[in-house]
């Protein structure tokens, strides 16, 4: 039987992402849509016109074909969305970051908890990376011994003509650390566990002076219970001229080896097109090698499974609610890089 869905809140280009790959599934139907403005509403209906248009929030909530809820609303509106979702008896997923504010994660921590939904957060970075979920296998697996220090490079283009109003407005965004810092963050608690605390964070704005209280750069340094040490950088700097939408790398170092992730870009290779998905990985005992990780991942279909199963596998909640509450507590306490 396939899983029925809706959608509330279409405002983030990542729902279309998130549609399609449950619908490529053959396992998954879109069934009705709330999307609250005209224009979302028409892209929603031309990309998907097999799907009802809601006049109601309400119609798709209470509808009780539908199991799960997918949304990519406003950021500041995500954290209470989830709530009604589960309190209405939805599985939810939504785009990252999940929430804004850690007083809304608590209450969707204790609602999860109390109803037994599952909260599922689209972190694309990884859950849609080949390449990154190959280095989660290949730490796990204890193949660089003892991890001793990660850093996450997540660069992205703004290309501000295509960006909303509210990504603008600091309370419906939430800040850089929160927006983007949620994907190197979560990464880490996959690669050492949840156990890490955040030493040092800063945000400033270089390059967006005709806003001045956006975030276009982020940065913060972490430290794992077990001694080991991470560092994070992210910024919509990335130039209008690169093939992709950001030079994103991860660098991995253990007692026994290291990896390093050219995920989306290799200027080694090729400076015109994209050449991401590779993993470059040595050993104390092999030399370095490149292991090509093109390919697809299956986090569509084990979303599907987790919800027939009703087991919380693909993205487990402890790990997504350490990575948010450091996102958030990295923002929060971020000084400001004057310019």
């Amino acid at each position: 039987m396939k899983l029925k869905f809706g959608v509330i809140g279409p405002h983030h280009g990542h729902i279309y992402a998130m549609i399609d790959g449950l619908l490529k599934t053959g396992r998954a139907e879109c069934v009705s849509f709330f999307a609250g403005t005209p224009d979302s509403e028409r892209q929603m209906l031309k990309c998907f016109p097999f799907a009802e248009s809601a006049p109601a929030e309400e119609k798709v909530l209470g509808n009780p074909d539908l199991q799960l809820i997918c949304s990519a609303d406003v950021n500041d509106r995500r954290g209470a969305l989830a709530i009604r979702a589960m309190q209405a008896g939805k599985d939810f997923l939504v785009d990252k970051p999940g929430v804004i504010s850690l007083s809304q994660l608590e209450e969707i921590e204790r609602v999860q908890r109390h109803t037994g939904r599952l909260w599922f957060v689209w972190y694309g970075e990884r859950l849609m990376d080949p390449c990154s979920r190959r280095a989660v296998d290949i730490v796990r697996a204890g193949m660089l011994g003892r991890i001793v220090n990660v850093i996450g490079l997540g660069p992205h283009k703004l290309t501000l003509h295509r960006r909303p109003d509210w990504m603008f407005r600091p309370d419906s965004y939430g800040g850089i650390l929160t927006d983007l810092g949620i994907h190197s963050l979560d990464m880490f608690v996959q690669l050492a566990g949840p156990a890490w605390s955040v030493l040092q964070s800063r945000t400033g704005n270089f390059g967006t002076s005709q806003y001045p209280r956006f975030e276009d750069f982020g940065d913060m340094t972490l430290s794992h219970s077990d001694g080991c040490t991470g560092y994070i950088r992210v910024d919509w700097l990335t130039p209008d001229a690169m093939p992709t939408y950001g030079d994103q790398r991860f660098i991995i170092t253990g007692t026994h080896g290291m990896i390093e992730l050219r995920k989306t870009l290799d200027l080694a290779v090729d400076n015109h097109r994209f050449t991401g998905q590779q993993l470059i990985f040595a050993t104390q005992d092999q030399e370095p090698h490149r292991i090509d990780c093109s390919g697809k991942t299956t986090f569509y279909e084990e979303l599907i499974q987790d919800v027939h199963d009703r087991v919380n596998r693909c993205v487990p909640h402890s790990l997504s609610f350490a990575a948010t509450r450091l996102a958030l507590d990295a923002q929060q306490r971020a000084s400001h890089l004057s310019t």
